[in-house]
C-alpha cells in the first residue's frame, strides 16, 4: 500500500489523511506464529512540517496468536500507534529516507506492528497453565501430581523453622 505524498511534499503545512486497510500474510515473529485474521486498519495523517513528512496513525486487526502459558489458540485484538518521520534528505534527526513521489505505508506498518508486539499473549491474566508433569491444562481441570519437586540447590532450606 503506496501513499501519495506528490501533493504535499513541496508545501509546507499540507496534509494527507489516511483510511486503509493493508492485508498481511501470517508472519513468525521471534518464535511467535501470527495468524492476520484481519487486514491491518490504519487511521491518521502524513502533514509535511519544514519539509520533513510526519506519520502520526493508529493501527488495528485481530490476529491469532497461541497462550504462552497454556498454549490454546486465541484470537486478541492488538492496537499499536505508529509515529514515523520522512525526509528526502539525510540529516541528524531520527528520520526515514524516502525517494519519489510515495511512501510505503505496508513497509512502515508491519515495522512498528514488530515493534509494538509484546513478549508474549496469554488467553487471561489470571491463565494458570500447564501442569510441569502431567501437561494438563491448569485453566480446564486440576491434576493429581504431586508437588514436591525442590530444587536441589534449595532442598536445605526445607527444613528450616522460622
Amino acid at each position: 500500500m503506496f501513499i501519495d505524498i506528490s501533493k504535499i511534499k513541496k508545501c509546507d503545512g499540507a496534509s494527507v489523511n489516511i483510511d486503509c486497510e493493508i492485508p498481511f500474510e501470517d508472519l513468525q515473529f521471534f518464535g511467535t506464529d501470527i495468524a492476520f485474521l484481519t487486514p491491518v486498519k490504519v487511521t491518521g495523517s502524513i502533514k509535511n512540517i519544514n519539509n520533513i513528512l510526519y506519520l502520526h496513525s493508529s493501527a488495528q486487526c485481530i490476529i491469532g496468536v497461541e497462550c504462552a502459558r497454556c498454549l490454546e489458540k486465541i484470537e486478541k485484538e492488538f492496537r499499536f500507534t505508529m509515529e514515523e518521520q520522512f525526509s528526502e534528505t539525510p540529516s541528524d534527526e531520527d528520520v526515514t529516507l524516502y525517494e519519489g513521489e510515495e511512501i510505503d505505508l505496508k513497509f512502515v506498518t508491519e515495522q512498528q506492528f514488530c515493534a509494538a508486539l509484546p513478549i508474549s499473549f496469554l488467553c487471561d491474566e489470571d491463565c494458570k497453565g500447564l501442569c510441569l508433569k502431567c501437561g494438563k491444562n491448569l485453566n480446564i481441570a486440576s491434576c493429581d501430581c504431586e508437588d514436591e519437586d525442590i530444587d536441589p540447590r534449595l532442598a536445605v532450606f526445607k527444613n528450616f523453622k522460622v
